[in-house]
């Protein structure tokens, strides 16, 4: 079945896979996904956004005026997160860049308890999904697992009277980042730990809805923090329409931040290839089946064929991509093995052939050509 074939339920699915990063930051291109129908769903053929057709524009006005109307009156601090800040900062709802499914709201760690009474009081809960269900969680079960719940996976659920989640048409399955100060007031960011200077962090904006439901907009920097650290193809493409909203401060430390996060990754991955490398180099000179079932063991496969089993069995993208670097692996390493005079040698062959420094720096390297536009669309 071609892709024109499946329903837009089938593709989002499958675009969602496709968005996925494995470990270590190797990323399938979407485009090897997707076939000629590219970002088929977001992009037109010149891959520019496809603006929201009308009854996805109705949902997104319905998103906003909802999320307005359940934290109005909030005496903690919240923001909107996620791409949605790019269409109203732009544009002030007037109109939208492109179709927004979700509602992402920010909170604070220290207000959590706060948070979760005032969405009691608004007929919401706080939820985790369950076996792809979502179940009301307690405070302290937050608290206890608060390392794995800041990396994500906190909703906001709408209730009955009784507090029992119902599907009612209401505003649902909104998303609920956590996010924690440092002494000085400055943010740590709960799912990668970074350290966010808190003017960058502080909303200086707001979107006032029909209804007079004033909304705290994140600031660009800090959209745009979340979008580089994603690193998804739509995400930069995202940040095309904030370059001209970002200083030449936040150009600076951002440019900073992903240059000492890669430097520092990379080091990592080079030292963990040493084990390998070594490893390999001690049986270079045994059969090409005994190098490659060494390969496959360390990877938990017994053959060959029970890998290219798995790959054409495996519907994860993340587990498919893994698979055919491990393929690869497994049929090029006996090949170059007898080239190799040091375990060195063999290390530089295994990181050239995965690419390791274009996985490392792809975030860095896609933020520097974003940077070159930004220099010829605003020369200063």
């Amino acid at each position: 079945m071609s892709i024109e074939d499946e329903s837009e339920g089938a593709q989002i699915s499958k675009l969602q896979e496709a968005e996925k990063t494995v470990d270590g930051g190797v990323k399938q291109d979407i485009s090897q996904i997707m076939g000629n129908t590219r970002f088929q769903l977001l992009f037109d053929k010149d891959e520019n956004y496809l603006p929201p057709t009308q009854e996805e524009e109705k949902k997104i006005q319905y998103n906003v005026s909802e999320i307005g109307r359940i934290f109005n009156g909030a005496q903690f601090e919240w923001l909107l997160d996620g791409a949605l800040n790019i269409s109203l900062h732009l544009h002030n709802g007037e109109k939208y860049i492109r179709n927004h499914k979700d509602v992402d709201v920010s909170v604070f760690e220290e207000d959590l308890e706060s948070v979760m009474q005032f969405l009691k009081g608004k007929n919401y809960v706080v939820c985790v999904k369950v076996n792809e269900n979502p179940e009301p969680v307690a405070l302290d079960e937050i608290s206890k697992r608060m390392t794995e719940f800041k990396q994500g996976g906190l909703q906001i659920y709408p209730t009955d009277e009784k507090g029992d989640i119902v599907e009612d048409g209401r505003l649902s399955a909104v998303d609920l980042h956590i996010q924690c100060k440092d002494e000085a007031g400055n943010i740590r960011i709960g799912y990668s730990g970074d350290i966010i200077p808190r003017d960058m962090y502080k909303s200086k904006r707001s979107y006032t809805t029909q209804e007079g439901y004033e909304i705290p907009i994140s600031p660009p920097a800090l959209v745009a923090y979340h979008k580089l650290t994603a690193g998804r193809d739509y995400d930069f493409k995202d940040i095309e329409y904030l370059l001209s909203e970002l200083s030449d401060e936040d150009i600076g430390f951002y440019t900073k931040l992903l240059k000492e996060k890669a430097d520092t990754d990379y080091q990592e991955k080079l030292a963990s290839f040493d084990p390998l490398s070594q490893s390999l180099f001690s049986i270079k000179d045994q059969s090409k089946e005994t190098i490659q079932n060494d390969l496959l063991q360390r990877a938990g496969f017994e053959s060959i064929t029970q890998l290219e089993e798995t790959l054409a069995k495996s519907e994860n993208i993340e587990q498919q991509t893994k698979i055919s670097i491990l393929k690869e692996l497994v049929d090029q390493v006996p090949n170059f093995l007898n080239e190799c005079e040091s375990s060195e040698d063999v290390k530089k062959h295994l990181i050239s052939r995965i690419d390791l420094e274009g996985i490392v720096y792809y975030q860095f390297n896609k933020f520097q050509e974003l940077l070159n536009k930004r220099a010829k669309l605003f020369p200063s």
